[in-house]
């Protein structure tokens, strides 16, 4: 398997330098959008449970007050 992806690569950048340059460019920026939107979800996530915490010891601390 791994050798015919290698000989695909290496007939790309050997037949056509310009698609293989478009071929690069395709695979970055794909890999960085995704991995934009899999940081973008995690970070959401983890504000989100913060907000939780904070809220529920907050409500804690309060009901002890009173």
């Amino acid at each position: 398997m791994y050798g015919s992806i290698g000989d695909f690569l290496r007939t790309l950048s050997d037949d056509s330098p310009w698609l293989w340059g478009v071929f690069v460019l395709a695979v970055m920026a794909t890999l960085s959008l995704g991995l934009y939107a899999l940081w973008e979800v995690v970070l959401r996530l983890v504000s989100r449970l913060g907000r939780r915490v904070t809220r529920s010891r907050q409500t804690t601390t309060d009901s002890g007050r009173s």
